[in-house]
């Protein structure tokens, strides 16, 4: 059982432009009921990650959704890992880290992005379960 990070990260995902409002971010997320998503400069490169967590501390501090911008509220501490990489790699430096996803790939070429319940969804899969429990079998 193949149990890299390939296997199990998200390769179409929705990205944001970082001049688009929180509102709409929030909007959207809540729409394909998605935790985050990418953020990218006018260059189309990865500029952030924004997140419903973000999104929550925005309210908290009764700021506008409408006018505050991706830019303004997306993490830029972005944290790469290689497609080769294992699940339990990814596992181990989301849990150092104290964050939920990883950007897979590199600074120039990102291939997808991968949460912490990406893996949890995929282990879960009976038939990735059962693949699984053989290899692990004498």
């Amino acid at each position: 059982m193949d149990l890299k990070v390939q296997t199990f990260a998200v390769k179409a995902f929705v990205a944001f432009d970082m001049d688009s409002s929180v509102f709409e971010i929030a909007e959207n997320l809540a729409k394909l009921k998605i935790d985050a998503a990418p953020v990218i400069n006018r260059n189309g490169d990865l500029f952030g990650i924004v997140t419903r967590a973000d999104i929550i501390q925005l309210i908290a501090s009764e700021a506008s959704l409408k006018g505050t911008f991706a830019w303004e509220v997306c993490s830029h501490e972005l944290v790469y890992v290689s497609p080769d990489d294992t699940a339990i790699e990814a596992c181990q430096i989301m849990r150092d880290r104290g964050i939920h996803h990883l950007v897979v790939g590199t600074v120039g070429d990102v291939v997808g992005m991968i949460s912490s319940m990406d893996i949890i969804e995929k282990l879960l899969d009976p038939d990735v379960a059962a693949a699984l429990l053989r290899a692990d079998a004498p």
